[in-house]
């Protein structure tokens, strides 16, 4: 069963199916909706983390108070569901819970990324898609004196390792998101526009399906635009 809020069921196989770690947030900072990825990096088990608090699940390592874990999420999660804006945090400090030690933390960096998720009809923003991506192993390198070579074996400066690897990571988590955001979007419209033919024409999903890709076809346009099209006129020009 894939751990994911039914109100998030009409894009459940794109997000079950990303390598990368994706979470989303409802408005009051529940956790709505969690892939495998995930659930693997922060080293949590299956469906431990859907429906509670984010800082329930995740709380600011005691021992740690100076990161600001907590403290600096939220100020990023709050201004995204305030100003709708995406929010690239810098590396952050924020150990997780260990799974098998009770009260202990696993030590991590990470690299988030904050995304607005909106309502289509209303544009109201209704919740947040986390993204994260851990440069523990990189924040290790410079820190530790661990020196990397390149491929001539010769020694390389730590911080500018880490400080690459910063903006790799940086670009690949703005095509993943986009992507991403994209993908669902565009799954939640097919599946609003699916309910309204099966509404005015008093069909099965299926068959309301069919209606959709026939006129897809017929006139080689694509799916999601005819989706687009049904969502914004309210009905199927067939």
């Amino acid at each position: 069963m894939p751990s994911v809020n039914r109100r998030f069921t009409d894009w459940v196989d794109v997000f079950e199916d990303s390598a990368a770690p994706y979470l989303v947030l409802d408005r009051n900072l529940c956790i709505s909706a969690v892939n495998e990825a995930y659930r693997e990096a922060t080293l949590q088990v299956p469906d431990a983390l859907l429906g509670h608090g984010m800082f329930e699940a995740f709380p600011d390592n005691p021992e740690t108070p100076e990161a600001r874990s907590v403290a600096n999420l939220t100020r990023s999660l709050e201004a995204v569901l305030r100003f709708g804006q995406r929010d690239r945090m810098p590396i952050q400090r924020y150990d997780v819970p260990a799974r098998d030690n009770e009260g202990t933390f696993v030590r991590k960096f990470w690299r988030p990324i904050n995304s607005p998720l909106r309502d289509r009809s209303t544009g109201a923003v209704v919740g947040v898609l986390h993204h994260v991506e851990d440069v523990t192993a990189a924040v290790d390198r410079a820190t530790r004196g661990t020196r990397p070579t390149t491929a001539d074996d010769c020694p390389v400066d730590d911080v500018a390792v880490a400080l690459a690897h910063e903006q790799q990571v940086t670009a690949v988590l703005r095509d993943r998101g986009d992507h991403l955001e994209t993908a669902l979007q565009t799954n939640r419209e097919i599946g609003a526009a699916i309910g309204i033919v099966m509404s005015a024409y008093k069909v099965t999903y299926s068959a309301a399906f069919d209606m959709i890709r026939t006129v897809s076809t017929q006139t080689n346009r694509k799916l999601r635009d005819i989706a687009h099209d049904i969502v914004e006129q309210g009905t199927l020009d067939v």
